[in-house]
């Protein structure tokens, strides 16, 4: 919108020159926050969470590297399984957002954000995704 905006003054002849063209931005040293979980830190997740009410919600997360908002915004129609062939698909197509402190469904911010999960085979229950 300021890009627009500065193009148009330029057009106009109300500035000379687009300034965002002259602008050197600072250098932005990359920043790593959190890290990935290896597969003992995540079985010692679930280990300490099995009791917890909200275990299956952490289980989906942990397992299908879902977002924490994705998985609240799963609904039982977006699980399609294959009985005889053992696969599941999951689809991500809404999120929960939390806007002025209300929880919102809301829909992915980018088309690849909106995608299917698969799952090979099924999670026979709590003690295998930790087994």
């Amino acid at each position: 919108m300021i890009n627009s905006a500065l193009r148009s003054a330029v057009r106009h002849d109300v500035l000379r020159s687009h300034p965002g063209l002259v602008t050197e931005l600072p250098y932005m040293q990359e920043q790593h926050i959190g890290r990935d979980l290896s597969t003992e830190d995540v079985r010692k997740l679930l280990d300490a969470a099995r009791d917890h009410r909200q275990f299956a919600v952490i289980a989906v997360i942990a397992t299908l590297g879902l977002r924490h908002g994705e998985a609240l915004g799963l609904q039982w129609d977006d699980l399609m399984w294959d009985a005889r062939e053992g696969i599941g698909t999951l689809s991500v197509i809404r999120t929960v957002v939390t806007r002025d402190n209300v929880p919102t469904i809301s829909y992915p911010k980018t088309k690849a954000s909106a995608r299917p999960v698969l799952r090979r085979r099924p999670l026979e229950g709590p003690h295998e995704a930790t087994a």
